[in-house]
């Protein structure tokens, strides 16, 4: 989760900069691309990409919003390069970070352009919500912009050394901060995470995985039908073979796409 002191100071970083220094590759290159406002002089393009955050929110009220642990409905995504421990066991540590820097290059952008806030990266992995106060929309929109997010990510990285399983899961989480100042950080807790991170351990690559019974397996038609016109190529579901510790759920669906 953003540090919101950070994106103050980022804020002010930005108000310095000329203009040619405000093209979304170059706040990308160093990091920031989540932190910048919009400008009328970006390409339609670089403001669909920028325009899901806005650093003018940036204020007291949403630092005491965080400090107030609320509670919020989310929709969560878990995205992961498939079989990245054998990939990289016996490569150097200059071929993993190059590795590494090339597909956050690639996905952070996709995740952004969807209205995604990474919430933590853990090596390969990436945690991202959709939800307030990051996007304010209609239910179930925010499973739309999820889902597209995920095939985008899937697709964008078929065939190549990256394929990604992406888990994708929703329920009321807190956004919780850490006590005192030697470890200042902004996060989520709530069963939802606890049921993500087993869900990521089963997923299968190149596919949406969701667990059957959940509220995204519940509203998929209708999402199919009326929001997203995501079509699966293959719909299929397993059990588990032994039982997910703190899950009560006991199949996973997942969706492969052309």
């Amino acid at each position: 989760m953003p540090n919101i002191r950070q994106l103050i100071s980022l804020k002010e970083k930005y108000a310095s900069l000329n203009r040619s220094d405000g093209k979304v590759k170059d706040f990308l290159n160093k990091g920031l691309m989540e932190n910048v406002a919009i400008q009328k002089s970006f390409s339609f393009k670089e403001r669909q990409i920028l325009e899901h955050f806005d650093v003018s929110n940036a204020t007291p009220t949403l630092i005491e919003y965080f400090e107030s642990k609320p509670k919020e409905d989310v929709v969560l995504l878990f995205i992961d390069i498939a079989n990245f421990s054998s990939l990289t066991e016996a490569r150097t540590n200059t071929f993993i970070t190059s590795y590494l820097d090339n597909y956050y290059n690639a996905a952070f952008p996709i995740i952004y352009q969807f209205g995604g806030q990474i919430e933590k990266l853990m090596g390969d992995g990436i945690i991202c919500v959709f939800g307030k106060p990051f996007i304010d929309v209609a239910w179930p929109i925010e499973f739309n912009k999820a889902e597209l997010c995920a095939k985008e990510l899937i697709q964008k990285f078929k065939g190549t050394n990256k394929e990604v399983k992406v888990a994708l899961h929703s329920g009321e989480i807190t956004y919780y901060k850490t006590p005192g100042t030697d470890y200042e950080e902004y996060t989520m807790i709530g069963k939802p995470i606890t049921e993500l991170f087993r869900l990521e351990s089963i997923s299968k690559s190149n596919a949406i995985n969701f667990y059957v019974e959940s509220t995204y397996d519940a509203i998929k038609p209708t999402t199919d039908l009326g929001l997203s016109k995501i079509k699966a190529t293959e719909v299929k579901s397993f059990s588990f073979e032994v039982a997910l510790q703190g899950v009560e759920y006991s199949k996973v669906r997942y969706l492969k796409f052309i």
